[in-house]
């Protein structure tokens, strides 16, 4: 007996409201409220009254307002048939009551706290109801109603003393009491697994955070914000700087990586023709403002030969002969291009090939604007991404040693090194339109990606003199520079002179049409190098004196 009464003790502490309070929501049964609206009114007050008395509601006037709008809906919507024939197995009992009780906001507040305090999540569950007919499909589930079953059964025998003990009785007892600890079991299980996979997820994304050496028992990698480098910087092939460590990016590290970047590195060949040859950085700054990057650039001069392998898709049709004369007549400069659908965006940007046609269908295109007919078209782009992988292999071929030449003539020149900020801030195009109106002639043009060591030693005189010699060697390696080679009489002085003061402050203030003074930023990140001294042009140019090879005889970095 004394099992059976904590037994039913648990089961009355555990009801979440009193249990006449329970009793009253006979209420809020539309059945109920149909037959017996006067019961339902005294209900509804005892629950009003008992709310107020728990201070759960704010003064007496809400609960008037409440009594009052009860009053209405029993005078009004519970006499439909709607609420005499409610089916409570089908249909669930608060979205029935929120319908009746639309008009009455306050009432409908009321009584949606009620049916959460009662039963919880049981309100949103099809078949809960509070008449006697669904009894035993709520006996199923741990709510309200069972208890008040047991409640019933107690005070209908005169208190827990009185329950007769039947053998059938104190089976169901043990089968409860095994049942509850299994419940009790399951749910300590249910939490410790919980606690678990919650400790897993904090340590997975502190791994994540942080990169620990288990075997060491030491940190080696931290994630931190790196502001130098760009998402645009990070593709296969790419050479980065990060906190004075070079890295070559050389794969996708997974293939959510590859599926997620691949399709926004999309690459195409972009060809300058002989043509257009004056005016690269004018298609530079077409390129960069289409959201397109240069990747690799080198400026070729190609035999016939050369050209004839570079269009054998072409070989049958007439204008194959005038179309390699014509490419091979004079440098040209062969562009890697990358972006998210960059072959259509260069496509898109030529226009058609012939400039004739072109100049009345599209005339904003570079062919329209430059060009002059089928073969005198400016630029060349590649037909489909097969035509950009073979062509991007034959300028910048990935066998070391099979790479076309560059133009480079070592003789009366200079150096000149358009620095890795600016290609990355995409200024190129700019800086190479200021050296043209200059009247500078460009006689060699190749992008570079430098080692730390090639920079050390190219920078090398500086050392020692220079404060900013270790920020200069970073910035010259934390990415692709553009390389230069000038010609022309005195160039090496009047060149430097164009260039002006390397601190791009001094300038702005001395020589402001210079190029550090227009496109620098700092005395490291001032756009531009340039050879100090003439002896040194010709050195810098062909990469000898022990220094980084820019056109020497050397592959490509």
């Amino acid at each position: 007996m004394q099992g059976l009464c904590n037994i039913i003790r648990k089961v009355q502490d555990k009801s979440p409201l009193k249990y006449l309070t329970v009793r009253q929501l006979v209420c809020l049964d539309p059945s109920v409220m149909y037959r017996e609206p006067e019961r339902c009114r005294n209900h509804m007050k005892g629950l009003v009254q008992r709310f107020l008395q728990d201070k759960q509601l704010t003064d007496t006037s809400a609960g008037d307002v409440i009594l009052q709008q009860f009053d209405s809906l029993l005078s009004l919507k519970s006499r439909s048939e709607d609420f005499l024939s409610f089916p409570p197995m089908q249909k669930r009992l608060d979205v029935f009551l929120c319908s009746a009780m639309e008009p009455y906001p306050e009432l409908w507040a009321f009584c949606k706290k009620l049916l959460i305090l009662s039963h919880g999540q049981a309100t949103v569950e099809r078949g809960f109801s509070i008449n006697k007919e669904v009894e035993s499909d709520n006996l199923k589930e741990d709510t309200v109603v069972t208890r008040r079953l047991v409640c019933d059964y107690i005070i209908q025998h005169g208190g827990v003393t009185q329950v007769p003990l039947s053998k059938q009785l104190l089976a169901s007892v043990a089968r409860a009491r095994t049942r509850y600890r299994i419940h009790l079991e399951t749910n300590r299980k249910n939490k410790e697994a919980k606690d678990q996979a919650l400790k897993r997820k904090e340590a997975e994304d502190c791994l994540q955070e942080l990169k620990f050496d288990v075997k060491n028992q030491r940190m080696f990698l931290r994630r931190t914000k790196y502001s130098d480098i760009h998402q645009e910087d990070l593709f296969v092939g790419s050479r980065i700087n990060v906190f004075s460590r070079q890295l070559n990016l050389i794969e996708y590290g997974d293939q959510y990586t590859a599926n997620n970047l691949s399709s926004k590195k999309e690459r195409t060949l972009a060809l300058i023709k002989p043509d257009m040859i004056t005016k690269i950085g004018d298609v530079l700054e077409l390129i960069y403002s289409s959201n397109l990057m240069v990747t690799k650039a080198k400026m070729t001069k190609l035999t016939r030969s050369q050209a004839a392998d570079f269009y054998v898709e072409h070989q049958s049709k007439p204008l194959f002969n005038n179309l390699v004369q014509f490419v091979s007549s004079g440098p040209v400069v062969a562009m890697e291009l990358m972006g998210a659908e960059a072959l259509s965006i260069w496509r898109r940007l030529l226009g058609p090939a012939d400039s004739a046609v072109e100049q009345g269908e599209v005339p904003q295109s570079i062919r329209a604007q430059c060009g002059t007919d089928g073969i005198k078209n400016v630029c060349h782009g590649s037909d489909s991404l097969a035509a950009a992988a073979r062509e991007l292999e034959f300028f910048f071929p990935s066998t070391i040693g099979q790479s076309v030449p560059n133009t480079a003539t070592f003789i009366d020149c200079t150096c000149c090194i358009i620095k890795p900020h600016a290609v990355s801030e995409g200024i190129t195009g700019n800086i190479l339109n200021s050296i043209s109106a200059a009247g500078f002639e460009i006689s060699a043009l190749q992008m570079f990606s430098m080692e730390r060591a090639n920079a050390e030693e190219f920078y090398e005189v500086y050392k020692g003199i220079v404060s900013e010699y270790p920020n200069m060697v970073t910035e010259l390696c934390s990415g692709p520079c553009l390389v230069l080679e000038i010609t022309g009489a005195n160039v090496t002085k009047t060149f430097r002179e164009f260039c002006g003061p390397a601190d791009p402050e001094v300038a702005q203030h001395l020589r402001p049409n210079t190029l550090r003074a227009l496109y620098g930023k700092d005395k490291v990140k001032n756009a531009v190098h340039c050879t100090d001294l003439p002896e040194d042009g010709v050195l810098e140019a062909v990469g000898l004196t022990h220094r980084a090879p820019l056109f020497g005889k050397t592959p490509d970095l």
